[in-house]
């Protein structure tokens, strides 16, 4: 599978995630805890049996990784909770145009065939710009003036992780032993950060709708990870991938639409964001 395939896939999933709790109106941090553990101790025996990355990036990207979810994640269900799982995904403008500038600043070959390019640099940049004008108007009212600082916040993160990811991954020569374990880590990291959390704030360690909500959250989260970490391993640049993950608002507007949810979601510019992707699958291969 190309790393389109494996991001679109991963798209799709990331729609689940985000509006789960929209759903389920959790206690983020409990149910995150829950989430990651449940995935560790799933991948935890597999991993056994599959080769583990020796370079020390891809453990220092694993460990951010898992540190930069557990802000992340959580903030992103608290904005879930408050507003619906398309906000939430408002970081992915930042993303899709910090990542694919910063690997470029890290990655000379690829700089060096972009620019020898520019024709196709200016129909990927053209496109970003696309996609980002697209998922504004796509749901302009779920911008509030408060979630400005911490979607510009969460958004810088999300760069700094998801390189770093890409990055770490480039370490690696096999793809499925390095992606089932980068997941193992930043899972493992990510509940020990939760559970301490919990701990030092005196919350509660559990409550009975975890039994229900668990299972399909990390089952959604864990084919998300994994998906998009092939993704990240076989594209050229890291920024690619976050143009598919763009697509999730789109299909959480066609998952409202077929569940009569009311969404006043703009389907022109879904469709638009659509139309970006396949244009830029087109100019990148």
């Amino acid at each position: 599978m190309t790393w389109w395939l494996w991001a679109l896939i991963a798209s799709g999933f990331y729609a689940i995630f985000l509006d789960f709790n929209r759903r389920w109106k959790m206690e983020p941090v409990l149910l995150n805890a829950w989430r990651a553990l449940t995935m560790a101790v799933v991948l935890a025996p597999i991993t056994l049996f599959m080769e583990w990355p020796t370079h020390p990036l891809f453990y220092g990207a694993a460990v951010f990784l898992g540190v930069a979810l557990f802000i992340g994640i959580n903030v992103q269900f608290w904005m879930a909770k408050k507003h619906n799982g398309r906000v939430a995904a408002l970081t992915l403008p930042i993303e899709v145009v910090g990542m694919f500038a910063l690997w470029l600043v890290i990655d000379d070959a690829q700089r060096q065939a972009l620019f020898a390019q520019p024709m196709v640099l200016a129909a990927v940049v053209g496109i970003f710009v696309v996609m980002t004008a697209a998922l504004l108007r796509f749901r302009s009212n779920d911008i509030t003036r408060d979630l400005v600082p911490i979607i510009l916040f969460l958004g810088a993160i999300f760069v700094v992780m998801n390189v770093l990811v890409k990055a770490g991954l480039a370490t690696a020569s096999e793809p499925f032993g390095a992606v089932a374990v980068i997941t193992l880590v930043q899972s493992a990291v990510f509940a020990v950060l939760s559970f301490g959390w919990q701990l030092v704030k005196k919350q509660p360690m559990w409550e009975p709708k975890l039994v229900k909500a668990v299972p399909g959250l990390a089952g959604v989260h864990l084919a998300y990870s994994l998906c998009l970490n092939m993704g990240f391993f076989y594209t050229p640049n890291p920024g690619y991938i976050a143009v598919f993950i763009l697509l999730a608002p789109v299909w959480l507007l066609f998952y409202h639409k077929l569940a009569g949810i009311p969404d006043s979601a703009s389907p022109v510019a879904g469709t638009v964001l659509v139309v970006a992707a396949m244009v830029l699958l087109l100019v990148t291969s």
